[in-house]
């Protein structure tokens, strides 16, 4: 998949310098991705498990998940969409600015994958007994992350981008504050999704991006690139607090 994004995106990009056509690309791209995924899984994977019921229950899992990255996918180009159409010189700053935030929280759901489906083999009350130990842990480690940014983005990114990115500087130290939050809500969310199938899961995606994009469309139309940072932080805090909340209201996180 990295292959055919880096073809088809710098295809598109180089033959007709338009970012409308370049997002389009990048979100046929992961189309196609996540299709040849569920191609994989109806043929190959699901037909491991000789329990027709199963296999019927499995395939309807991963249509669901199909539809909600499909609707994520596009949810996620709307920041760069919006900019690119007010300012492509504000959208390369932007880019900057919320390259490392973005990567960190990228790496962070690779980091805690394992962990993830190691605890997902467990018990629910194992699952969440452990949960609760390590949970204030996992803030502070993204809080840490955060305050490692904070600290080295001034220097870093007009080092390496030069003087006429400082504004970026501003826009990874505001994105990066939700890390913490983000962490916490992450692994809640993976619990519901090995313990519970995901129906929350599903829920709460589909509820935070209908209020990110009216949220945003709001923001943005008021304060420009300001609304809109400071809207993607707002949502993911908020929403890594309504799912602590949440869950600790249907007493899961009680021993």
């Amino acid at each position: 998949s990295s292959f055919l994004t880096l073809c088809l995106v710098g295809g598109t990009a180089y033959y007709t310098k338009s970012f409308i056509f370049v997002i389009c690309a990048l979100f046929f791209v992961r189309l196609l991705t996540i299709i040849y995924g569920l191609y994989i899984s109806n043929k190959l994977i699901i037909p491991m498990n000789d329990d027709i019921f199963k296999q019927q229950l499995l395939f309807e899992e991963s249509k669901k998940y199909t539809m909600f990255s499909l609707f994520n996918i596009g949810v996620g180009q709307l920041d760069k969409l919006i900019i690119g159409l007010i300012d492509p010189k504000l959208l390369a700053i932007y880019s900057v600015g919320s390259f490392i935030p973005r990567k960190i929280k990228d790496n962070i759901k690779t980091l805690i994958s394992v962990p993830v489906m190691h605890m997902g083999s467990m018990s629910k009350e194992k699952n969440l007994y452990l949960l609760k130990k390590h949970g204030a842990k996992l803030f502070l480690f993204g809080f840490f992350l955060t305050v490692i940014i904070w600290a080295t983005v001034p220097w870093f990114i007009p080092y390496f981008y030069g003087k006429e990115y400082h504004n970026a500087v501003w826009i990874a130290q505001v994105l990066s504050l939700s890390l913490g939050f983000i962490l916490l809500g992450l692994m809640l969310l993976n619990y519901d999704i090995y313990q519970n199938r995901g129906n929350f899961y599903r829920k709460q995606l589909l509820i935070r991006q209908l209020v990110y994009v009216a949220l945003v469309a709001i923001a943005i139309s008021y304060y420009g690139i300001y609304g809109l940072v400071f809207s993607i932080v707002f949502v993911e805090i908020i929403f890594s607090l309504i799912i602590v909340f949440i869950t600790k209201h249907k007493n899961t996180l009680q021993t």
